[in-house]
């Protein structure tokens, strides 16, 4: 994965573009400033669209806007202000657009501040859908439910199909089919990530009427008829071996190996404890045991091989309860929440992911376009398939995209971070930009993490060397004036810390 190197000050406001950010790498700050860039190139505020994750990373980034838009149009002004950078690209800016039109452009941009679009993916969401109602195919009015409330109208629908399917199956099914991983927790976990969009891939398609009395009378009939067999073969099995008890001891006794190995077998020989016995070392016999027992072993395998087969049976009819689940939970959910008029945080997502990208709505798409002429998606590495899909279906090919993130940092599940997204969407970028100069720490910590991130050169820091796309560390740099930390250090030499990762350790100085 090849990186340029990020400059806030000329990268180009133009096409698809990645910043891979390293914490402490001033990330709001270069987001800020490049929207301050839009601005002063003649972008309206209410036309920059950022999304975030968390509320407080919008108030964050409204107040540095909004400070920034301020600070421009002071120094635009004539007045003097102490950020060297402002002060460079409106220098810059003046002298492609002219003074007079710059100072227009941030008088207008701070009239417009209260019209900033800084937005929670989930509130980009809610606006969207609310305003698009019809396009979306929306009740007007829905109200949003908290993530408990949705909880519970999952246990509740959970509750009802267990009451309806599964206490009413015929009772010796219904013990196999609960000890084959079947179960209310497994089931609600299936619903969970079937809510959020995640393919499960276990799940089998099920017939009209599978549960119905006489075809589960069918499914056990079969499945006793294969353990008939699998106890018949057992049967016969010992009974083979007893019928040659003595000619079996006798093969033993000849067989240095088996002497030894089997005394205590051949003290106390029953057909039962031999059968055990290599039952116990078939996949991996001795060779001792190979040369004795050949045609038992044989046997053997083919009575596992009638048990897997009933065990693929049970599992086929499990995966298809499950499947049959999700289908009844969540269209029983859905329903409920159409009658009560809500809809919950996933569902915002989901909805306008089926607008945007699987309907592909031509009228909706083409609207946010014009609204939003750039969309900037921070702390990236916490986006799921649905979100990346429907930021890149938008704005991916006619707007200005950023997308910034740091994948060392994608580890926050309960967001749906999805590592893989992030690979893909690196792939499918036109300008990957790295910013990797640390603004928070001391040279000796930069170090020190150098190191423990790449303790030797071809280090596969983050095991993903062999993935479609994988995290390659970029070295981390302290600014050349950097003083942070130092007192840290001024009362002697510092100690090693030694950290154990499995088998390995890792020296930090």
């Amino acid at each position: 994965m090849s990186f340029t190197p990020f400059q806030v000050e000329t990268v180009p406001l133009s096409g698809s573009n990645l910043i891979e950010a390293s914490a402490g790498t001033g990330k709001t700050y270069s987001i800020a400033v490049l929207a301050l860039r839009l601005i002063l190139s003649g972008t309206t505020v209410k036309e920059i669209l950022m999304v975030t994750f968390t509320n407080k990373a919008v108030e964050e980034l409204e107040t540095r806007i909004r400070h920034f838009v301020h600070e421009a149009k002071t120094y635009a002004s004539g007045e003097d202000i102490e950020d060297d950078m402002i002060k460079k690209i409106v220098d810059m800016a003046s002298q492609e657009y002219g003074k007079e039109t710059i100072q227009t452009r941030l008088k207008n941009a701070v009239l417009l501040l209260d019209e900033t679009s800084i937005q929670t993916i989930h509130s980009f969401c809610q606006r969207t859908l609310t305003e698009y109602a019809f396009e979306t195919g929306q009740i007007f009015g829905s109200d949003i439910i908290t993530a408990q409330d949705a909880a519970d109208m999952v246990q509740d629908a959970l509750n009802r199909f267990w009451r309806r399917h599964i206490t009413t199956m015929n009772i010796e099914l219904l013990r196999r089919v609960l000890d084959a991983d079947f179960g209310r927790a497994q089931i609600l976990e299936a619903v969970k990530l079937a809510m959020q969009g995640k393919k499960i891939f276990r799940l089998v398609a099920y017939a009209d009427g599978f549960l119905d009395a006489d075809e589960q009378e069918k499914m056990l009939e079969s499945l006793d008829n294969l353990n008939a067999a699998v106890q018949k073969k057992v049967e016969d099995n010992i009974a083979d071996i007893d019928a040659r008890k003595d000619q079996i001891i006798a093969a033993m006794l000849g067989n240095k190996y088996a002497a030894k190995n089997l005394k205590t077998l051949i003290d106390d020989f029953t057909a039962e404890k031999l059968y055990d016995h290599l039952c116990n070392n078939v996949k991996k016999p001795p060779q001792y045991i190979q040369a004795l027992f050949s045609d038992e072993l044989r046997s053997i395998e083919a009575v596992h091989e009638l048990i897997l087969i009933a065990e693929k049976g049970v599992h086929a009819f499990v995966n298809q309860l499950y499947q049959f689940a999700l289908d009844e939970i969540i269209q029983d959910v859905e329903l409920a929440k159409r009658e009560k008029g809500v809809m919950s945080f996933d569902d915002m997502i989901i909805r306008l992911h089926d607008a945007v990208v699987i309907k592909q709505h031509r009228g909706l798409r083409e609207s946010l376009q014009h609204t939003y002429k750039a969309a900037f998606i921070d702390e990236f590495q916490d986006t799921d398939k649905l979100q990346y899909e429907i930021f890149q279906t938008l704005f991916g090919d006619k707007n200005i995209l950023f997308y910034i993130g740091d994948p060392k940092q994608s580890i926050y599940s309960f967001r749906k971070a999805d590592i893989h997204t992030y690979f893909k969407a690196a792939a499918s970028v036109k300008k990957r930009y790295s910013m990797n100069t640390n603004f928070r720490s001391s040279n000796q910590v930069i170090r020190a993490l150098n190191h423990f991130f790449v303790p030797e050169e071809g280090f596969d820091t983050f095991y993903f060397k062999d993935a479609p796309g994988h995290i390659e560390y970029i070295s981390v740099d302290a600014p050349g004036d950097s003083k942070k930390g130092e007192l840290l250090y001024n009362d002697g030499p510092v100690t090693p810390v030694i950290i154990h990762s499995g088998n390995s350790q890792r020296s930090i100085t």
